[in-house]
């Protein structure tokens, strides 16, 4: 298994793209000004239009392997036009996870404590999970969750646990899987692979981009 991390702008990055994606997990830069985190922004990505997540997720079908399954974050704000987009670039719905952050989040009309992550896959899925929850109980990272050996840093440019992207791939990937994540910020899905050695050896090349703005 390797790990090939770049830093190039989205549309270079999937031209770098050398073989097809069987896994996908990511978390897009959503055009919210106030919602789903700003402070994830601060030295990240530019936020993307919605046309432009759009255009993403058909570059993503167009690289992904009959049977590849994807798993894309969405927040309250962009949960149906993640769905509507994903559908649009040729997508089959699954279903629906959850992220339980374990803390009340901001806002009114009841606070949040939730995050959500859009399953779909490119014809029938090539793996099916059976016997597993589709809640993720983890709390928001913070400094203390930081691994300074491998790069692996939350705290400010993603605020989303490595450990779903682990879970993900424990239970979701199956052997010899080719993983990507087009928008990885620290690197959540570099992390679970290095740090979990038995998923690691399930996989057989991971793609990650780190591009800053």
């Amino acid at each position: 298994m390797g790990i090939q991390t770049t830093d190039l702008e989205i549309d270079d990055w999937f031209k770098f793209l050398p073989e097809q994606v069987d896994l996908w997990i990511s978390d897009p830069p959503y055009p919210f000004d106030s919602q789903n985190g700003t402070g994830r922004y601060k030295g990240m990505y530019q936020k993307f239009t919605w046309q432009k997540l759009n255009d993403i997720f058909v570059k993503m079908y167009e690289k992904t392997n009959e049977g590849g399954r994807v798993y894309i974050f969405a927040n309250r704000d962009g949960l149906f036009k993640t769905m509507e987009g994903l559908k649009k670039a040729g997508f089959e719905f699954l279903n629906i996870l959850i992220w339980d952050k374990q803390h009340f989040g901001g806002g009114y009309h009841w606070r949040r404590q939730e995050e959500y992550i859009v399953y779909v896959s490119k014809g029938p899925p090539k793996t099916y999970v059976k016997g597993v929850s589709n809640i993720f109980n983890y709390k928001r990272p913070s400094k203390s969750d930081a691994v300074p050996s491998i790069g692996y840093n939350p705290e400010g440019v993603s605020v989303k646990p490595h450990q779903i992207w682990r879970d993900i791939i424990n239970y979701g990937g199956c052997q010899d899987d080719v993983c990507a994540d087009p928008f990885a910020g620290t690197d959540p899905m570099k992390a679970a692979l290095l740090l979990n050695s038995t998923i690691a050896a399930k996989i057989k090349e991971a793609y990650t981009n780190v591009y800053l703005t």
